[in-house]
């Protein structure tokens, strides 16, 4: 028993007046096998779980985009249409970067500096 459950069980003896711990501060090896089988028996049946169709990415937000192209966030801001070439979408105060939109612009400008 660590100096904090010790503690913590002398606190409790004090405080209750009881010579016996709480049972949630007598360590795990305190626990009796009957006990253990008998939580064993009163488990719940496992959860189902339902397999969902993972779904392709279409857009990423601005800390994605910004990992995605290697670029820190300021520098994407910086970046993004209007103020710079980068294509991003709004939708209200949201900004999306769709990502065909990002791998086309990315080949576009890869393709001016290789030339």
């Amino acid at each position: 028993m660590s100096q904090r459950q010790g503690r913590r069980a002398r606190e409790l003896v004090n405080k209750e007046g009881a010579g016996v711990a709480a049972p949630d501060t007598l360590p795990n090896n305190c626990v009796g096998e009957s006990t253990r089988s008998d939580l064993k028996r009163q488990s719940k049946p496992p959860l189902r779980v339902e397999r969902v169709p993972i779904l392709p990415t279409l857009a990423l937000r601005p800390n994605d985009a910004a990992k995605a192209l290697g670029l820190g966030v300021r520098k994407l801001w910086q970046e993004t249409q209007p103020r710079g070439p980068i294509p991003c979408v709004r939708l209200g105060k949201a900004v999306i970067y769709p990502v065909d939109q990002l791998r086309a612009w990315l080949a576009k400008e890869c393709g001016e500096v290789s030339r």
